[in-house]
């Protein structure tokens, strides 16, 4: 639904291109879909009444995490179903039986009705709106436990939590209207709201977007591609069921390009408005639309008409193609502009650099924001940035800013960490067989070989954690940031299957993997060597709080490379050209460790807004003169606040490694 969320995570395949079609997925299909899923997956190789239990929690979380619309009474029967019943319902699995989705689902449109009729009574008293959205929002549920005594016990209970959730939806609408530049109306941004509530509940119910009745195809799709994901998703934490709409989404993420206008559209109610223009678009280079434009047409479609997949396809499309759109602006007359669909790169979230003076040159930063390939690529990325940062001054020391970097393409991971070391192995994926494969850098030359700092938080997820890992066991990098990253240990898959047509996508866990030293980073993540805490250092952030999450092993450490699965026809070529320029473990810069935690922490506790930031207080002190002033923050500025002097302490520790590197000198 509309709150979704969706991480970028460690990939080993190839994506689709732009131009996928919607899949059509059958009841027959649903069989059909677990069977390839299992024959991937690491770890669950067939139906259990144990994962079907999985499954209907997650059906149920996936309609309901915040647990607005079903009460304890309706979901009970599902979530209390005893060992003898699972067993039955795993050998209705096997004969194509799946009446106990089609009862939940039943379940489900029925309070969909009754919360609909309730939402029309609520929006005539606007003034509660204002003081319910003071409220706390309900928590999302976590995981797929779906705890019965977590949904309301009555109707009036149920009533409440939603119009809470209604109320923090319509200020949230209001504050995107205002960015949007749109005239900001109560009874419109609650009507955007309903709107968009309908539109997911839509889905449950059988309707399009005008709320008519989808046909007996349409219907039976839906339904099969709701089971499907909760089936899937109850594998494990990681594996997920995509239709084509999140697997371009994904797909644009992590390979930062496609093929279209360049127009970003957010849709408000039953319109679509543009929130912004990809630089170096054609959108961007007509010079003729701004944000806040209403999205009218496109070719002879109505936009109104169509749904979000619908303006997104028909905005994208082959290259070299040419599209006309209508659109409307407050104060002038409708325009048209044709504009044609080329290849466009996305500039957002690759790489942003920042430097800091020192004697003798500069301190570099490198903020890499996730591990793409395509158009653009990380690891060329950093090398470019490496590059512009040696333009302003020597380099004597380096930051790799990995905070919020959740991960992306593995084999990105293994080039972006091959900069920094010598040949020798990266990282290793052990697969469902046992069989181990070895993913190594075969590059003898080193872009940057000085001081070196990895900063890390507990988002640092997957492609992050296998490059810190790396750096760290071979012992060219310091660890700083909060005490140990995100902990995902596991490759996901993302295949395309069908016979004929692209018809859908899964995304599956195949294997685990382990860095140089034979360390998993699974659960316990990459531990820092110098613990500088930032705004996640308390929270409950990372695989050990996700339910179902694989343990934690290990395996030989792999510094002296054996070739074991390379083909005895290519180990000549490894003798000759890699195993002589091995990566040799060091402690060059580890050494100094102990200094640099001790110095460090002594900065930290010294620091009076670092330390007031770090305890939840919302605000910082500056000194105008002999006096201080306090000046207050709301929770994002906090946030920005202590994320900045969490990197003014990684460059405090940096000049500090480069004083003991040249003493050592």
């Amino acid at each position: 639904m509309l709150w979704r969320l969706f991480s970028l995570l460690v990939f080993f395949c190839s994506f689709l291109g732009a131009e996928a079609p919607r899949p059509q997925l059958t009841l027959e299909a649903i069989h059909n879909e677990m069977e390839k899923i299992f024959s991937e997956h690491l770890t669950q190789k067939k139906m259990s009444g144990e994962i079907l239990q999985k499954a209907i929690m997650y059906y149920i979380n996936q309609f309901d995490p915040y647990h607005v619309y079903l009460l304890q009474e309706e979901v009970i029967p599902y979530l209390t179903i005893s060992r003898y019943q699972l067993e039955r319902l795993a050998e209705d699995f096997q004969n194509q039986d799946y009446s106990i989705f089609q009862k939940m689902n039943a379940t489900i449109q029925a309070s969909i009705r009754k919360m609909r009729q309730f939402r029309r009574n609520m929006i005539a008293d606007i003034q509660r709106f204002s003081e319910l959205s003071k409220q706390p929002l309900p928590k999302i549920a976590e995981g797929s436990k779906g705890d019965v005594d977590t949904f309301p016990e009555t109707e009036k209970e149920r009533e409440l939590i939603h119009s809470i959730f209604m109320a923090h939806l319509v200020s949230r609408e209001i504050t995107s209207l205002k960015a949007l530049k749109q005239h900001v109306n109560f009874i419109a941004a609650v009507r955007n709201v309903e709107l968009e509530i309908e539109a997911d509940e839509n889905s449950y119910l059988y309707l399009d977007k005008l709320g008519k009745p989808l046909g007996l195809k349409e219907e039976e799709e839906n339904f099969a591609f709701h089971v499907l994901r909760a089936l899937t998703a109850s594998l494990d934490v990681h594996s997920q069921f995509l239709n084509p709409k999140q697997a371009e989404k994904l797909r644009m993420k992590l390979e930062k390009a496609y093929t279209g206008v360049g127009i970003e559209v957010e849709e408000q109610g039953r319109s679509f408005i543009v929130s912004g223009l990809i630089k170096g678009s054609t959108a961007e280079l007509s010079g003729k639309i701004e944000v806040g434009d209403e999205l009218l047409s496109i070719d002879t479609a109505k936009a109104k008409t169509l749904t979000a997949e619908e303006v997104e396809a028909l905005l994208t499309g082959e290259e070299g193609s040419y599209v006309d759109l209508g659109f409307s602006r407050k104060g002038a007359k409708p325009f048209h502009v044709v504009l044609e669909r080329r290849h466009v790169i996305l500039q957002e979230g690759r790489v942003d650099t920042s430097f800091v003076a020192v004697k003798g040159g500069i301190i570099g930063i490198v903020q890499l924001h996730a591990f793409y390939q395509g158009a653009a690529s990380s690891d060329q990325d950093v090398q470019n940035a490496i590059g512009e940062l040696e333009k302003k001054g020597k380099l004597q020391g380096l930051i790799l800013d990995l905070r919020d970097n959740r991960g992306g393409f593995l084999m990105q991971a293994v080039k972006v960490a091959g900069l920094f070391i010598k040949c020798g192995v990266i990282v290793a994926a052990k697969y469902s067989d046992g069989t181990l494969h070895y993913f190594r850098d075969l590059d003898s030359s080193v872009r940057y070989s000085g001081p070196l700092i990895v900063l890390c938080s507990r988002e640092t997820a997957s492609a992050a954690e296998i490059v810190a890992q790396a750096l760290k066991d071979y012992g060219v990098a310091i660890i700083v940031g909060d005490e140990h990253t995100y902990g995902k240990g596991s490759i996901q898959m993302q295949t395309v299957t069908g016979e004929k047509e692209k018809d859908a996508y899964f995304k599956v866990t195949i294997g685990r993997y382990y860095g140089v030293s034979g360390h998993s980073t699974q659960i316990d993540g990459v531990k820092a060597d110098v613990v500088v805490p930032g705004n996640l250092a308390e929270k409950k952030v990372g695989e050990e709080f996700l339910f179902g999450a694989f343990k934690s092993d290990t395996i030989s450490p792999s510094y002296e490379d054996n070739l074991s699965d390379v083909d005895p026809e290519e180990k000549q070529w490894y003798q000759r050209y890699y195993i002589p320029f091995l990566q040799q473990k060091s402690d060059t810069y580890r050494q100094f460790i102990p200094e640099l935690a001790k110095l460090s922490q002594e900065r930290i506790s010294k620091n009076k807004n670092y330390q007031n930031l770090l305890h939840g207080k919302f605000f910082i002190t500056e000194r105008y003169g002999l006096t201080e002033k306090e000046i207050p923050l709301d929770p994002e500025g906090a946030r920005r606040a202590l994320r900045n002097l969490q990197l003014q302490e990684a460059a405090n520790i940096t000049k500090d490694l480069i004083q003991f590197s040249l003493k050592e000198k």
